[in-house]
């Protein structure tokens, strides 16, 4: 395929450049930093290493042997953290539907990784490597903070320190039994979506993909704080806040704030908008961005991506919108 690097301010192209390495099908893993973009591939434990200016290659980064993939991939304050496990398919052969068949076989290859390794960029090197006798599904593993957290299926909840060593464990039954995984994901859109996220002040949500209902822990010792019973795409912290569908609550203890914290709808992700000071759905000011992508903001643009839902009566195609737009002052 194609990669193809576009403009925040006003959508053109900056470059595009063929991709002859295989990547996993339909399933692109990537991150980027200012100055590169960090793409798994699909025949080999390696990391492709791409200028984001001019989409030229740099040294790729090998993380394991063959019979490893990378299933994951974050980026925090110079270090590349991967999780890795076997090669499983993500389709049936000749299948691109992703219900029946599939979607058995999507949730294997989501919930296979078993190693998570962390790596210097500066350095070039590898941090540490650390092994979970569970699988970690890559939707249930997230860095802050130089911390790595990860749920393992079905044992528990652990957080790594910056070096690797193990900081805290929770494998409470109280808890755990209560995390089932659904026969499927009602919206398959943003079955991708991460499940555990951590917020700046100490707190973190744990669910499952395809689950409404989360957990919500502190952070620095795992403890269980209180039960969150509202839709998890929905949800994310800013500062001690935890905004929901069902108003801001105190992010330690889930004690309501305000009724209110989201503009715009939509059956997605909600994200933050600073400009907004409040929540944004994915479907706002006549365009609607991918269910598992929802609007962001960047360099002083709020930006929508095209999406691949055909809902009327949203326009198609991506959209950018300035600070002195219409988004600011509603």
């Amino acid at each position: 395929g194609k990669l193809t690097a576009r403009s925040l301010y006003n959508g053109q192209t900056l470059w595009q450049r063929d991709m002859p390495e295989k990547l996993e099908p339909d399933t692109p893993i990537c991150v980027l930093d200012a100055e590169r973009i960090y793409l798994a591939a699909g025949d080999s434990c390696r990391v492709l290493v791409i200028d984001a200016e001019t989409g030229g290659d740099l040294a790729s980064i090998t993380l394991g042997d063959d019979d490893v993939r990378v299933k994951w991939l974050g980026i925090e304050d110079g270090r590349l953290h991967a999780l890795l496990g076997p090669p499983l398919p993500v389709r049936a052969p000749r299948s691109y539907m992703m219900g029946g068949t599939n979607r058995q076989i999507r949730m294997n290859q989501a919930a296979a990784g078993r190693t998570l390794v962390a790596w210097d960029l500066a350095a070039n090197r590898q941090l540490w490597r650390h092994e979970e006798s569970a699988t970690i599904d890559y939707r249930t593993v997230a860095v802050r903070g130089g911390r790595s957290y990860l749920y393992s299926e079905g044992t528990g909840l652990a957080c790594l320190s910056p070096d690797g060593k193990l900081l805290w464990e929770n494998h409470d039954d109280s808890w755990l039994k209560t995390l089932k995984r659904p026969v499927r994901i009602q919206n398959g859109n943003y079955e991708s979506t991460s499940t555990l996220i951590v917020g700046p002040s100490g707190q973190l949500r744990l669910s499952l993909p395809g689950l409404e209902d989360g957990l919500i822990f502190n952070a620095d010792n795992g403890r269980l704080l209180w039960n969150d019973t509202v839709r998890g795409p929905k949800c994310f912290f800013v500062g001690d806040r935890y905004f929901s569908p069902q108003g801001i609550l105190e992010a330690s203890t889930g004690t309501p704030i305000s009724p209110s914290g989201k503009f715009g709808g939509g059956c997605g992700v909600v994200t933050w908008v600073p400009g907004l000071e409040k929540g944004l759905g994915h479907v706002a000011l006549g365009v609607k961005s991918p269910c598992g992508v929802g609007a962001f903001a960047a360099g002083g643009t709020l930006v929508f991506s095209p999406s691949q839902c055909d809902c009327w009566p949203y326009l198609r195609g991506a959209a950018g919108f300035s600070s002195g737009g219409d988004v600011f002052r509603r």
